[in-house]
């Protein structure tokens, strides 16, 4: 096997799987829920809405006697168009409770709070009818949360050794790499330096060959 095959491999033992943890469909669950819930949320503001419109409605011009008898009594003055004038009066209160509603909802983030309050009281209507006296509870019952939360952490922080393992497994698997393709190449030079040395071995001995036959030729000429 290559190094190139080599290294698809690990990427593709590597990669992360497509399955999806219960854990995370759970989280997306709940984000979901609390979407959902948000919007409720809303719709909670907008009765608030819609009571103090209820409220200023009962309003009525007949309300506004008192006033303008203390106004003609100390000031002298008429109270004039009391129908247009209640108008006037339940659109500026009305808005004045619409913007004091709407700086309280975003102060104090209360569509998220409510959302948040709805999936709690979900959560916790299957535990309605049981006790909660810890006195009764067996040793394993009271300690579970604090045996969960313990595991919890034993869990991240095998999950962060395990990430820091394939990163070293990836830093190693790539020195491999490099190496090996180092001595693929010394081991391509050494064939060709065998090659080039058989090939001058071969010369060698022919020249030995045609050394021989001169000598020989010398030797029987001097005869």
């Amino acid at each position: 096997m290559d190094d190139n095959k080599m290294m698809e491999n690990f990427q593709l033992k590597a990669k992360p799987q497509d399955n999806v943890s219960p854990r995370v469909n759970e989280e997306v669950d709940l984000e979901e829920k609390h979407k959902q819930l948000r919007g409720f949320a809303e719709k909670l503001r907008a009765e608030y809405y819609e009571a103090y419109r209820q409220m200023i409605a009962e309003l009525r011009p007949s309300q506004l006697d008192g006033f303008a008898e203390v106004l003609m009594e100390h000031q002298k003055h008429v109270v004039q168009n009391p129908d247009e004038l209640i108008c006037e009066m339940r659109e500026q209160l009305m808005q004045s409770l619409k913007n004091s509603l709407d700086r309280f909802w975003e102060e104090y983030n209360v569509t998220d709070r409510v959302a948040e309050l709805e999936m709690l009281k979900e959560q916790c209507n299957k535990f309605k009818g049981s006790s909660w006296n810890g006195s009764l509870m067996k040793p394993l019952q009271r300690t579970l949360p604090l045996q969960m939360h313990f595991k919890e952490i034993k869990l991240r922080y095998l999950e962060k050794q395990l990430s820091f393992q394939n990163e070293q497994l990836k830093s190693l698997m790539a020195v491999n790499c490099r190496e090996r393709s180092r001595v693929l190449n010394m081991e391509q030079q050494r064939k060709s330096m065998l090659v080039t040395l058989e090939r001058y071995s071969q010369d060698i001995e022919k020249r030995k060959s045609i050394m021989k036959q001169i000598t020989a030729d010398l030797i029987f000429n001097t005869d």
